[in-house]
């Protein structure tokens, strides 16, 4: 559905397909970021 969805657009709308995928990526990144640095708190606490 995605894909379709990605291959039904023109060109402006590809260039913000990319850019709204970078951004799902940065969030993604932010994300996996945060859990990280909640579980090395966490092993410094533990300590």
């Amino acid at each position: 559905m995605r894909w379709a969805w990605l291959f039904c657009v023109g060109g402006a709308g590809s260039l913000f397909a990319i850019s709204s995928y970078e951004k799902a990526w940065s969030q993604v990144g932010s994300v996996l970021g945060q859990l990280v640095l909640g579980n090395v708190i966490f092993l410094v606490l533990l300590k």
